[in-house]
């Protein structure tokens, strides 16, 4: 007999906004070409009196630092401005999950009663900006185990995930919109204790 339990639910969730360039490591050279370095960007930071300090990861070290956008070229500084919509983008949209479950009526078999479910989750997007969204795509990955038993003391639990994607092609401004992740069919059995069926 088969039973199979969520172990967890929307494991890991990835969210790309359009085309990110966040973390994308490029060749940043200094606004007198003096020095280069290979980075990305991983924070962008509010201005502060009129100054923009950026958050950035160094290819060679893996090590963040801390730097004034305007240490970096022209050329540079309109990537980490496009950088700084994305994340403030990103920032602006709210994602809910609510996981679902449609249960099928017990069955009586061997002296077990049996239980179909179908384990989903709902996704709910909602747009807090005051500026459209496209190419929305979240990647979500759903965990599960599984009791395979031949008898009671032949018992082996296996794990399994599904993977999937849910993409939206716009969301305009102070929008929402659901999406449901694919069902994962789950069975359920423990001994009847009305006696056998």
């Amino acid at each position: 007999m088969k039973r199979t339990s969520i172990l967890a639910a929307l494991a890991w969730l990835t969210l790309s906004v359009g085309d990110s360039r966040a973390q994308e490591y490029r060749t940043f050279t200094t606004a007198d070409e003096s020095k280069s370095i290979v980075a990305a960007v991983t924070n962008v930071f509010p201005d502060k009196g009129g100054k923009r300090f950026i958050e950035i990861e160094r290819e060679d070290n893996g090590r963040r630092y801390k730097v004034l956008a305007e240490t970096f070229s022209e050329e540079d500084r309109a990537h980490i401005e496009e950088v700084a919509q994305l994340i403030n983008l990103g920032r602006n949209l709210d994602v809910r999950i609510a996981p679902k479950e449609d249960r099928s009526s017990p069955k009586l078999a061997g002296g077990r009663s049996v239980i179909t479910a179908s384990h989903k989750f709902d996704v709910e997007f909602r747009n807090n900006s005051k500026v459209d969204m496209s190419g929305l795509e979240i990647e979500y990955r759903i965990f599960f185990s599984q009791d395979n038993r031949k008898g009671e003391l032949d018992r082996k639990r296996e794990h399994g995930y599904k993977d999937g994607t849910l993409k939206l092609a716009a969301l305009s401004s102070r929008t929402q919109q659901s999406l449901s992740s694919r069902p994962v069919s789950i069975t359920h059995d423990k001994p009847n204790r009305g006696g056998p069926g």
